[in-house]
């Protein structure tokens, strides 16, 4: 009987132990279960490339790329560049193609919680539109019918107004904006974007914060730091070592390889719509010479030479614009090609010969020796332009490399002052390409590559031409006057390629190179 007891009570004692030990285990378990669900952090620092030259959208002067994470415009090009409804839910064009009329969105609130509607429209348009593109150069007037309607009337017909009002320096700033009495300018950033300017301190970072009540839905990030990092390869340390979460790898071709050998990072790609090309100095000897302009282009092994230095980071030129504009290349319009032999005797027909053997080709006692502008900050220019020396080497041309800043670069560009300038294509803004060629191919143009009367005549047409089939057959004859002219090497595609630690999701890589860092606005961490 005794022993019963005892039994018993051991029983007790054990159960009871074990009891409590379960309590006790419990309770010391219950943080570290609690602690592996908590939701990270929903911040990212993100490496970024130059600093913001105002909290203004549009153009590099302003916020520049991260537009669009503050400000939204009236119409959207999508990271795949087909263009959809933004802050207008919807636009039609008069039959003239004088007058389109948007009908806007209701319900919208600017991040100082005022309405958005007609007035902030016209505001944005009369007060602070700079150097007006496009087919607002055109703007006449905008007539406010009512609060969610907006006329703009154009001195000529347009058909690209919907896609030019896509672009960063169109975007919607409020009519409640603080402006600096002396400047002029936007002193706080009221937008209707997913995002607020927190704080931007000049040379180091720009902060931005969710904005709650954001008329999509607000992101699942909360704040967003972007540290201003110039050096490439400083950024890339920073990516690795954990110092940044997210980098756009523009200029950072050659870095890439080790970006993908590195199992703590991920890297998403897409071919975007630049073409990186050289431009001839046609308006002086030697390339105000067809044939000699010609002759380079056949001396000159495009497509290997991309193959093969630039891997899978960009694709060779088969067209003056990149596949991403899809229907707008005229199929029969190609490159080239290389045929070092045609070059040889096309370059002897324009009188250069090599006359002392010293393997550089002369005429009239001059020797052909020319210099090639680029931008230093990218290794991808520097190998290709070693490729293109060389390769003109081989024909008797002496090419002198010229890496310079990116301020020098603008400036030889805009100034003329170059004789071969690598360069990404500019004023391609958005979905139709018909901008660049007033940019580059029109007498009346900013920058003036080559001009003659004929492609004169078609821009001049295309550009006040609404109807889509003609629009089209025009582009396709301005496409083929300037291959025929040869006032450019068509070199290659770059892809568009972010780098993000592998807890980012959701961020993808655009077509648009300025559109890098909307796909933020989907972004969270894991």
């Amino acid at each position: 009987m005794e022993k019963k007891k005892i039994i018993a009570l051991l029983v007790c004692i054990v159960v009871g132990g074990i009891l409590v030990s379960g309590i006790i285990l419990a309770d010391w378990m219950s943080p570290s279960e609690e602690a592996s669900k908590e939701v990270p952090k929903q911040e990212l620092v993100v490496g970024y490339d130059q600093d913001i030259g105002s909290i203004k959208p549009g153009s590099v002067a302003g916020l520049w790329t991260l537009t669009f994470l503050v400000y939204d415009g009236l119409t959207e090009i999508d990271q795949d560049y087909n263009k959809k409804p933004g802050l207008a839910e919807s636009w039609e064009m008069s039959q003239d193609g004088r007058v389109w009329t948007f009908h806007l969105r209701k319900g919208v609130r600017f991040h100082d919680g005022t309405k958005f509607d007609s007035e902030d429209v016209k505001f944005t348009f009369e007060t602070f539109l700079e150097k007006p593109f496009g087919s607002l150069r055109f703007l006449e007037k905008i007539e406010c019918p009512d609060s969610y309607t907006v006329n703009f009337i154009l001195k000529k017909p347009s058909y690209l107004l919907a896609s030019d009002l896509a672009m960063q320096n169109t975007a919607i700033i409020s009519s409640t904006s603080p402006v600096d009495e002396k400047s002029g300018k936007v002193i706080e950033a009221i937008g209707t974007g997913p995002f607020k300017v927190e704080k931007w301190v000049k040379g180091q970072e720009i902060v931005l914060v969710r904005n709650d009540e954001y008329w999509k839905n607000a992101p699942k990030l909360e704040r967003f730091i972007f540290k201003v990092i110039p050096d490439p390869e400083t950024r890339i340390m920073a990516l690795e070592s954990g110092q940044i979460d997210l980098l756009y790898c523009k200029g950072l071709i050659t870095a890439i390889p080790r970006l993908l050998k590195n199992p703590k990072i991920k890297i998403d790609r897409k071919l975007g719509q630049n073409t990186v090309v050289i431009f001839l100095k046609t308006q002086k000897e030697p390339f105000d010479d067809l044939q000699v302009r010609k002759a380079i282009n056949y001396a000159i092994d495009v497509n290997t030479s991309v193959k093969s230095l630039l891997g899978d980071v960009a694709v060779p030129a088969e067209h003056i614009f990149s596949p991403a504009f899809k229907h707008f290349n005229n199929p029969e319009v190609k490159p080239y090609g290389h045929d070092p032999e045609k070059a040889r005797h096309l370059l002897s027909k324009a009188g250069w010969r090599d006359t002392d053997g010293d393997g550089v080709l002369e005429k009239n006692e001059k020797e052909f020796r020319v210099t090639l502008t680029f931008d230093a900050r990218d290794p991808g220019y520097q190998i290709m332009a070693q490729a293109v020396q060389n390769q003109l080497k081989k024909v008797g041309i002496n090419v002198r490399l010229q890496p310079v800043d990116y301020a020098a670069l603008r400036k030889s560009l805009t100034s003329g002052e170059f004789d071969m300038l690598m360069v990404r294509e500019w004023y391609i803004p958005h979905d139709d390409p018909s901008n660049h060629y007033y940019a580059y191919y029109h007498s009346s143009g900013i920058l003036k590559i080559y001009s003659n009367d004929k492609l004169d005549q078609l821009i001049d047409q295309l550009e006040v031409t609404i109807d889509q089939t003609e629009r089209l057959r025009l582009h396709y004859g301005i496409q083929k006057e300037i291959m025929d002219n040869a006032p450019a090497i068509f070199l290659y595609h770059p892809y568009n390629i972010v780098a993000a630690e592998r807890s980012v999701k959701d961020v993808k890589a655009s077509v648009g190179f300025w559109q890098d860092y909307e796909s933020l606005e989907k972004a969270w961490i894991e």
